[in-house]
């Protein structure tokens, strides 16, 4: 693949394809802004082809696969030297999937959006149980702790869920706290952004020998009290559809269940 050079090259490069193709398929639903940070870094790459254009984003440990794509023309066999990931969004039924898997990508998991909307009384906390006891939450700023953070995801959360901003959310300005233990050592750690009124949930993670502590349900608590006093309307995430301790912990929170879904599909 070669360099994407800018954010205006990319935006070229789509709009070439397009006028090439005419209609075009895709999985990429995100605004073009977003691989403004990745092309700026050399970590946006592309390849064109007869029936379209590959764009690739380096994540570290593996990459994520864009296609912009002739509808019904079959997607060259893939090849990477990292775990290579396809999301969906949305619909995605068996036509669909043995078209991916015809590239040589198979279905990794399927994630779901679940939703907390505020409550009516916006001053009133969402759960009372702040800190569980024996855990103290405090925000990460500190480059030792955020390194913690960086290897407890990394150790507990599968690879496609760690992507470069993981490692750099000192540096973005995202929101991280921790719970730390009487000692001062990590137990889990709950990640966050904003956009307009909604707050975006990345990832909640505890310790192996911290879990049914309450660890995770007090940093859910943490993130949702902070949205309604900072003015957000609803707070936002994405949990896999086997993953059944963690919807049942959110929908005992209030989250519900959205019709919105991504379908991640990997080639190893």
């Amino acid at each position: 693949m070669q360099r994407v050079l800018d954010l205006d090259h990319y935006r070229t490069l789509v709009k070439d394809n397009k006028a090439r193709l005419g209609k075009v398929c895709s999985n990429c639903k995100v605004m073009s802004s977003a691989f403004a940070a990745p092309a700026a870094a050399g970590r946006l790459s592309f390849a064109r082809h007869d029936n379209g254009l590959l764009v690739r984003v380096d994540e570290g440990g593996y990459a994520t696969l864009y296609y912009y794509w002739r509808p019904g023309a079959p997607l060259p066999a893939l090849h990477d030297n990292v775990p290579l990931y396809v999301e969906e969004t949305g619909a995605c039924d068996e036509q669909h999937q043995t078209w991916l898997a015809q590239a040589g990508l198979h279905i990794d998991k399927r994630n779901g959006q679940y939703v907390l909307a505020r409550p009516a009384e916006a001053c009133v906390d969402h759960a009372t149980d702040a800190e569980p006891a024996g855990y103290e939450l405090v925000r990460c700023v500190d480059e030792v702790l955020a390194l913690k953070v960086v290897a407890l995801w990394e150790r507990r959360l599968n690879v496609a869920d760690i992507p470069l901003e993981h490692r750099e959310f000192l540096a973005t300005g995202d929101v991280v706290y921790c719970a730390l233990d009487e000692d001062g050592e990590l137990a889990g750690a709950i990640w966050w952004q904003d956009a307009g009124k909604t707050r975006l949930m990345r990832h909640i993670v505890v310790d192996e020998h911290h879990e049914r502590r309450g660890i995770a349900r007090a940093l859910l608590s943490l993130c949702a009290t902070d949205a309604w006093q900072t003015g957000k309307l609803r707070v936002s995430t994405w949990i896999s559809d086997t993953n059944a301790a963690s919807i049942a912990l959110h929908e005992r929170m209030g989250f519900r269940a959205t019709s919105r879904v991504v379908w991640q599909f990997s080639l190893d």
